[in-house]
């Protein structure tokens, strides 16, 4: 089950980098680089996390907070990942701005 969830999340990561080259290729440069880049923010904690080094539950056991103990590598990482959300977010606030436009534009039948 545990190689299913792996190629699941390789699987995600391929349909993302897909979509927004996608985006790019129309000609939507502005968004594709935005959730790309965003995307990548996010995604890159990921790889980053799984490793921190094994001292850090020793300092937890002192009964300093989470943040406290962790290396500035990692507490970078994390903050890289949340500004990845609101990369992200702006990107989809421009995908749902430009459609809406064009649904505007399109649905006007009317004869200049």
């Amino acid at each position: 089950m545990e190689q299913v969830e792996i190629y699941l999340v390789y699987a995600g990561q391929a349909a993302i980098v897909a979509s927004t080259v996608w985006l790019i290729v129309t000609r939507r440069v502005a968004v594709g680089a935005l959730l790309l880049v965003g995307f990548f923010l996010m995604g890159q904690y990921g790889y980053v996390a799984p490793n921190i080094p094994s001292d850090v539950g020793v300092c937890w056991a002192t009964g300093k907070s989470h943040y406290e103990c962790l290396p500035f590598w990692y507490k970078f990482s994390a903050h890289l990942s949340q500004l990845g959300m609101f990369v992200t977010a702006i990107g989809v606030f421009m995908i749902s701005k430009s459609g809406s436009h064009n649904k505007k534009m399109h649905g006007d039948k009317r004869v200049i």
